[in-house]
């Protein structure tokens, strides 16, 4: 009889988890109602005996599956998720909104490419600065669901010459720079533009890169998510 049993739960089991292509309850309704007549044809049992074997084996193969979703679910809720918005202006700035359980976030830097310029005079990678809030400025900054950081990628400075006969310092025009850090780590850029690669690293996660080209337009920066 347990070898019956046996036989009847491997070979039932088997025919649900095919037969369900997903979690309804509805899906696994209409199996064993096909189900039922094939236990009892094969194995010689009742109809209520094999209704009884059929809802055992429906029961366990939906645990089965609701367990695997849970995983699935669990493991997507532990990994971390965010939006990146980018915004040109005066500092154009990336802003990273987090999603789900609190993350401890990271952001490096990388000057890719000047445009008309031969040689990048400044490839070397540099940390970022996170405004959370767009305010309180951190190095690593933990974000938890819904809360939002800034990385300011450059500015248009001004540019300043000298003007009347005591030399009086004037705005003559402005210049497009990367901010490699903090405020004043500036990189001067040509007025062409420059794409900067950000890293993204979360906690306990694979670091992600996103490129954003910069051209100065006037005394504002516009941004190009590349």
């Amino acid at each position: 009889m347990q070898a019956f049993g046996r036989e009847v739960a491997v070979k039932s089991l088997t025919t649900i988890l095919a037969g369900v292509g997903t979690t309804s309850l509805l899906t696994v309704w209409g199996t064993l109602k096909l189900l039922v007549p094939r236990i009892a044809t094969s194995h010689q049992l009742s109809t209520r005996e094999s209704f009884a074997w059929a809802l055992a084996i429906g029961l366990i193969a939906v645990l089965i599956i609701e367990s695997i979703a849970f995983a699935g679910w669990v493991r997507w809720r532990k990994t971390p998720q965010w939006i990146l918005d980018s915004s040109g202006g005066i500092k154009p700035t990336v802003t990273l909104t987090h999603k789900g359980e609190a993350t401890k976030y990271t952001v490096t830097g990388k000057v890719i490419e000047m445009t008309g310029v031969v040689v990048n005079q400044w490839p070397a990678q540099y940390s970022c600065e996170l405004q959370v809030a767009g305010l309180d400025g951190q190095w690593e900054a933990t974000l938890g669901d819904g809360q939002w950081a800034n990385v300011v990628l450059g500015s248009a400075e001004p540019v300043y010459g000298s003007s009347g006969v005591l030399g009086d310092k004037v705005v003559v025009g402005h210049q497009l720079v990367v901010r490699r850090g903090k405020y004043g780590h500036h990189a001067p850029m040509p007025d062409a533009g420059a794409v900067v690669e950000l890293q993204i690293r979360p906690e306990s996660a694979t670091a992600v890169a996103r490129r954003f080209r910069l051209v100065r337009n006037e005394q504002t920066v516009e941004v190009t998510t590349l």
